[in-house]
């Protein structure tokens, strides 16, 4: 997908997500903060937030700022994101759910799975309205809507036809 900025984002099966700006490529995978390798659609909303869909790790809003990397001051985090371990990145990552803001403190990430109300981690379609509302398609966890940062789902149970949605 290239985003309204010119940056051209790549999804991997093993080697997560990389963002092409500048003439070079900026990896984002499990190290880096990316819940889990498999990446399978992007999307950028209204508010040039990137969503990166993923097979296993459910569905992260990347800030317009595109940093993975958070590390809070005064709300609890520590500086230097890049050195902490991969399970700090993924609590820290979770912290952000709950609205903590990245490194900068510019816009927030946010991280949408089972934990927090997403119906399936195993994130495959994005789509977004012109009213903000994203909607996420699901490999056996129907469909889902995100609008302000709350989700709902959408099942079979529900009147869905399927519980997969592309």
């Amino acid at each position: 997908m290239e985003d309204r900025n010119g940056t051209l984002w790549v999804g991997t099966n093993l080697g997560g997500a990389a963002r092409f700006a500048g003439g070079r490529f900026t990896l984002l995978s499990p190290a880096e903060g990316l819940p889990h390798h498999d990446v399978r659609a992007f999307l950028e909303d209204r508010g040039r937030n990137v969503w990166i869909a993923t097979i296993g790790g459910g569905l992260t809003r990347v800030a317009p700022n595109g940093s993975l990397r958070y590390s809070p001051s005064p709300t609890g985090f520590r500086r230097g994101a890049s050195s902490r371990s991969p399970r700090e990145r993924r609590r820290d990552l979770a912290r952000l759910v709950r609205g903590r803001r990245d490194a900068a403190g510019r816009g927030r990430g946010q991280v949408f799975t089972t934990e927090n109300g997403l119906s399936s981690n195993r994130v495959i379609a994005l789509r977004a309205e012109p009213d903000g509302t994203v909607w996420a398609g699901t490999s056996g966890g129907g469909l889902n809507r995100i609008r302000g940062g709350k989700g709902r789902a959408g099942l079979t149970r529900d009147g869905l036809f399927d519980d997969l949605v592309r």
